[in-house]
């Protein structure tokens, strides 16, 4: 077999060939000390417009990023109701947590009764998707008796080897306050995120709160909860590593250099490494292999549906200059880590793979490039996605002359679409 850039060999010692590019919470301003007038009626203030505070009278959040199972998050509306009714002793403002610290949403007018899902000494969550109020404004009109925990709507596991736990300290900022393990067991008390899928899920009455990206709620399907791991046993030498997407109850796209054959098998885990060990990987199923004539992309054809996990969806537009965007780090076989960069151009780069003079190129619009490291040996075929969008599939290293910029390649999915939709059964 060829040996082709970003495939990673695996000896048995080894653990993986990649880098663990899981990131701390995103930095940003702390929430202002004062809510002045301009800052309440700016429309642009906050960073998620979703979530509307209106109405306050103890009905369950219908909010646009947990509609349904179509939506991004893969979740329903939560069942159960909060555990606390708060009302507020002032006019309150209401921040929003999504990405980093709480941005400010709002105004609740003195008198208001909410619904609270959690609270600590400083701040009081009032929606299932992160409005806060602080403690300070609100007083407690009914709640469980001291010493009694409300029940969660769901619960989750940590699927990296070790997370972060945090809290929002008195300037609504997240600071972590302990650590937890791969396979521990979580509430769900609520979640909120940015449109990258940065952010919390809340697993404490006292508003504890572990990664969105991290904790594993079966009933909530995420976009790299499509991620697969393709693996290859090389006898005497490891295995031949690389990622994938499940785009059809029977196919999975990649990265053509893969070179993917029926001795090929897929783990679709969030620890992809622990379910291959454990015998949980799918052998036997893949019918054929169908490459793009001109672009480092494919599709593998499944001969057994894979039914445990919807297909992803293609972003619905093109992928422009400086979108931002997530890839799944599939050398580390375990999808849950996941890095973040933005996008420096749509174009027609490849790898320069056989073309020492740098003067190959794919179509214009067929690929993206980003000047950030992010994917590594053993990442090729992975996805990339903007918002719950796939994007990118992992390529390679741009080739480039030497006064230009270091870039790594993603096929643009986007503008494949209709190949996808011609090769995939049943698309």
């Amino acid at each position: 077999m060829e040996w082709v850039p970003f495939t990673c060999v695996l000896f048995a010692a080894a653990a993986g060939c990649g880098q663990d590019q899981s990131a701390d919470p995103d930095a940003s301003d702390p929430v202002p000390e004062a809510v002045g007038e301009e800052a309440v009626d700016d429309p642009d203030a906050g960073e998620d417009d979703a979530s509307d505070p209106e109405p306050m009278d103890g009905s369950d959040p219908e909010p646009d990023d947990v509609a349904g199972d179509d939506a991004g998050d893969g979740g329903p509306v939560p069942a159960e109701g909060p555990g606390w009714r708060v009302r507020t002793a002032v006019d309150a403002a209401l921040y929003h947590l999504g990405s980093g610290c709480l941005t400010l949403e709002s105004t609740i007018p003195a008198g208001t009764e909410i619904d609270a899902w959690g609270m600590n000494d400083d701040w009081v969550r009032v929606t299932w998707t992160g409005d806060h109020v602080a403690r300070a404004d609100i007083e407690i009109v009914s709640g469980p008796a001291p010493g009694d925990i409300p029940a969660a709507s769901w619960a989750g596991t940590v699927g990296l080897e070790e997370t972060g736990i945090f809290t929002l300290d008195p300037s609504g900022c997240p600071i972590q306050i302990g650590t937890a393990l791969e396979g521990e067991e979580y509430p769900a008390y609520g979640l909120s995120h940015d449109a990258n899928f940065h952010g919390f899920w809340q697993v404490s009455a006292d508003l504890a709160m572990i990664a969105v990206r991290v904790l594993n709620v079966p009933e909530w399907i995420f976009p790299w909860h499509r991620a697969v791991l393709l693996i290859k046993e090389i006898p005497d030498v490891g295995f031949l590593v690389g990622g994938g997407v499940v785009v059809g109850p029977n196919a999975i796209l990649t990265a053509a250099h893969m070179a993917v054959d029926p001795d090929f098998c897929y783990v679709l885990a969030a620890n992809a490494a622990q379910a291959w060990y454990a015998g949980e990987g799918v052998c036997g199923t893949i019918s054929g292999f169908v490459i793009h004539p001109e672009v480092d992309i494919g599709v593998v054809l499944l001969s057994a549906d894979e039914t445990r996990v919807p297909a992803v969806a293609v972003l619905d537009r093109w992928a422009a200059a400086a979108d931002e965007f997530y890839a799944v780090n599939m050398s580390t076989m375990h999808p849950n880590h996941m890095s973040d960069a933005v996008i420096d151009e749509v174009d027609g780069r490849n790898n320069g793979t056989g073309d020492p003079l740098c003067t190959g190129s794919w179509p214009h619009g067929s690929s993206f490039t980003t000047q950030s490291s992010i994917v590594g040996g053993g990442d090729s075929g992975g996805p990339a996605f903007i918002g719950d969008g796939l994007a990118g599939i992992v390529h390679g290293e741009s080739c480039r002359w030497p006064w230009e910029p270091y870039r790594q390649v993603f096929v643009h999915v986007p503008y494949f679409e209709d190949w996808i939709a011609d090769v995939v059964p049943g698309a």
